[in-house]
């Protein structure tokens, strides 16, 4: 009998929280993480801190760096299955209509035990 399982990678990191209380170093926070998340949009959004409805929401948002001093990873690809069970999972993933689950059959097939 089989049960569901997932594939999956992780990263743990651990370390040394620093809050960032200085607004001119939120603003450069915020604005390198929005750039970032928003380059692939067509009209990407861009933090306008000093506009009246933004201005107010940085006293709720709190910003924060970890200095990392742990690094460990978790990598769980079917290795404990057959290479024709590993093969069939990554070949069922691939036809997904899900992005993360085609990640998983790239990341599958890359590792497959020959």
């Amino acid at each position: 009998m089989n049960v569901p399982t997932w594939n999956y990678t992780a990263v743990h990191m651990q370390g040394r929280v620093e809050v960032v209380s200085e607004l001119p170093e939120q603003v450069a926070l915020l604005t390198a993480l929005t750039d970032f998340h928003e380059q692939s949009q067509v009209l990407p959004w861009t933090l306008d801190a000093t506009h009246p409805k933004l201005a107010p929401l940085f006293n709720a948002i709190v910003c924060f760096r970890v200095h990392v001093s742990e690094v460990s990873g978790q990598f769980k690809m079917n290795q404990d299955k057959s290479l024709a069970d590993q093969r069939s999972v990554a070949t069922h993933l691939q036809s997904s209509t899900h992005a993360h689950e085609r990640d998983i059959a790239l990341l599958m097939k890359q590792h497959l035990k020959e």
